[in-house]
């Protein structure tokens, strides 16, 4: 088992000695004696039961208070348009490219709370 695949407090031995995992790069020994740098590519023996780690979180996760920031900013733009609308109903052609721009301004924010 390499060590990325342990969960930081699982136990495991390396090179013969017992060590806990205590960072994502550091294991403890279990004998008191100091820390160590776990090379990633060094093979463990777990020892115990070992509970697999949670999956990493996928780059599609957004993030809910930017997608309702990039939201509140589209509805407050399209209610704009519809007031304009209101006023001056023989702009149709404009209040449409104004309505696709707005549009594509929420899809914009919404990729860039994907990154």
């Amino acid at each position: 088992m390499k060590f990325t695949q342990l969960p930081v407090g699982a136990q495991f031995e390396f090179n013969g000695k017992a060590y806990t995992k205590t960072t994502a790069l550091i294991g403890s020994a279990t004998d008191g004696t100091g820390q160590r740098v776990i090379p990633r590519y060094a093979v463990l023996k777990p020892i115990g039961a070992v509970a697999p780690i949670a999956p990493p979180v996928t780059a599609a996760t957004l993030d809910a208070q930017r997608v309702l920031a990039a939201f509140e900013q589209a509805h407050a733009a399209y209610a704009q348009v519809l007031d304009d609308a209101r006023v001056v109903t023989d702009l149709r052609g404009q209040l449409d490219d104004r309505l696709q721009a707005v549009r594509q301004g929420f899809l914009d924010a919404l990729r860039l709370a994907q990154q």
